[in-house]
């Protein structure tokens, strides 16, 4: 087990049992999954559930819009360590990927930023959001982290000296939120996997939206980059290839982003 795909998917709603078998189909329809982090459940609740060998686990959230869990394939499903809730925007899981030198445990946080919208109302809700995952990056207790998330961030294109936490195959312009994203990575080491390669467009992009033209009121796609896979700058030689890929039968504005990582290259397991 030598290499292993983390995806980030923002899955627009998970309440019924049909979208939830859905999202395992695509899982293994597409080949593209071994943890995947997802966001915006919207399951209060919460649940840990088999589907056809894969465990789907979705955290209890107190706001309905919110809720975000994980998806684990069949060979990663005996390796599970534990997982836990940071907040109501981030979780964490936390794998066993190798039993040498007393066991090492890797830790996958799932997240989900707050709105451009929200921010511009309220600074302080990216802040905390950023302040949880710098929990959990503590809770891991582990220099073996990745993060999957709708960050709700535009990096844009990488400006000089910026190497160290992005790469230059990026979307669009950096707005405000994707200050707060650039600061996190710095101050904790953190890289951009899905901008380091030289993708067609729809591979990098991971939402549509739409906008309306003032002048004759059409409406007009968006085609952003605002969910990344973040590995640890130190670690980065292990990223074989990250890119986005459409065409899920789960119903999402977003597309499931996914990267690819060689652990050989870091340790046996």
């Amino acid at each position: 087990m030598s290499k292993v795909k983390f995806s980030s998917f923002n899955v627009r709603g998970l309440n019924s049992h049909i979208k939830k078998k859905c999202l395992v189909e695509d899982c293994r329809r597409y080949g593209i999954v071994d943890l995947m982090a997802i966001q915006e459940t919207k399951i209060a609740e919460g649940c840990d559930m088999m589907i056809d060998g894969y465990r789907l686990i979705s955290i209890e959230a107190k706001c309905r819009h919110y809720g975000n869990g994980f998806v684990i394939a069949p060979r990663m499903v005996d390796r599970v360590h534990r997982f836990a809730k940071i907040s109501e925007r981030v979780s964490i899981l936390q794998i066993k990927v190798s039993e040498c030198q007393g066991g090492k445990i890797m830790s996958f946080i799932s997240g989900y930023g707050p709105t451009m919208q929200r921010v511009q109302k309220d600074e302080d809700e990216a802040e905390a959001f950023y302040s949880d995952l710098d929990r959990a990056l503590k809770f891991s207790q582990s220099d073996l982290h990745f993060i999957g998330a709708d960050f709700n961030s535009k990096l844009g294109q990488r400006r000089e000296g910026e190497e160290m936490f992005m790469g230059k195959h990026c979307r669009g312009h950096r707005n405000s939120n994707g200050d707060f994203m650039a600061r996190f990575m710095i101050e904790n080491d953190m890289f951009a996997a899905n901008t380091a390669f030289d993708h067609r467009a729809r591979h990098r992009t991971s939402w549509t939206g739409k906008r309306r033209i003032m002048a004759t009121s059409k409406l007009v796609p968006i085609f952003n980059q605002i969910d990344y896979i973040l590995c640890p700058g130190s670690k980065k030689g292990m990223l074989v290839n990250a890119r986005s890929y459409g065409g899920a039968t789960v119903i999402s504005d977003h597309k499931v982003v996914v990267a690819e990582f060689d652990f050989n290259r870091l340790f046996s397991i």
